[in-house]
């Protein structure tokens, strides 16, 4: 279980879940790659002690207009996009250290990268970042140890571009709220079409609602795999800007990395 995308409704806690399984498969030893594939969401970063962001990988490869033209080209000679025009390496895999080091922060065995935002008014579709996104996850090579964690665009849009063809599994998260579990059933079921092994979590459930949710998410046909409970103090925490861990989020998160693991 290589590379794995976290996905589901705007504002349910994927960078959240992103941050704290991180935090899971480094203490099981792994190395972990997170790539921030969010063009709306500039925070990723301080969840995990970074004062700024990493360069976007969209620079590297000649910025969003280069990309735009890569597929502008494609569509009008009706052929697959690639990266050969515009990616300085030329090669068909690549590693991270591959990348100068202001595109990649790094942290111990976690690395972070971006593949870029939305930073100008009338600037254009995300288009090219998605992409960027699909490609990367196609053309980066994994060592021994290693777990790349993607955290999406908020929605399903990315199912659309293909950008879960690439990765070996899906965590679709959700709120408890109706709007935010048929998002995520949406999701779990296009990731299911596409053979992915595929998790659902329950985020931010209260505990005296969790039976309740528990039997919403059963009628919508979804397995809950790891509940997350509300917590007080990573609410504070993240009104602050400051995210620890603490012991209500790190056991299921924990849980969730070991199921993850387990071989299908």
């Amino acid at each position: 279980m290589k590379k794995i995308a976290i996905c589901g409704k705007g504002g349910v806690g994927k960078s959240f879940l992103t941050y704290v399984l991180t935090n899971a498969f480094l203490d099981q030893g792994f190395k972990v790659i997170v790539v921030d594939g969010d063009e709306s969401n500039f925070s990723l970063h301080k969840y995990f002690g970074f004062p700024s962001a990493p360069q976007p990988l969209v620079d590297f490869l000649g910025g969003k207009p280069a990309l735009k033209e890569v597929l502008r080209k494609s569509f009008q000679s009706n052929t697959e996009p690639t990266l050969e025009e515009v990616n300085p390496f030329n090669q068909k895999t690549f590693k991270l250290s591959d990348f100068p080091e202001e595109y990649v922060l790094k942290k111990g065995n976690m690395a972070l990268v971006s593949i870029g935002k939305i930073r100008k008014s009338l600037e254009g579709c995300a288009c090219p970042y998605g992409f960027l996104t699909k490609m990367f996850l196609e053309k980066i090579a994994l060592e021994e140890g290693e777990i790349l964690l993607l955290d999406t665009e908020a929605g399903v849009e990315h199912f659309g571009r293909g950008i879960e063809k690439e990765v070996d599994a899906v965590i679709v998260v959700a709120e408890p709220y109706l709007d935010s579990i048929e998002v995520a059933k949406r999701a779990y079921n296009l990731a299911k079409e596409l053979s992915k092994r595929t998790f659902f979590v329950l985020n931010k459930a209260p505990n005296e609602l969790r039976e309740k949710v528990l039997e919403l998410c059963k009628a919508n046909g979804l397995e809950v795999d790891a509940v997350f409970p509300y917590s007080s103090k990573v609410y504070e925490a993240s009104i602050l800007g400051k995210f620890g861990l603490v012991d209500e989020v790190m056991v299921p998160a924990k849980e969730l990395a070991s199921r993850i693991l387990l071989p299908t």
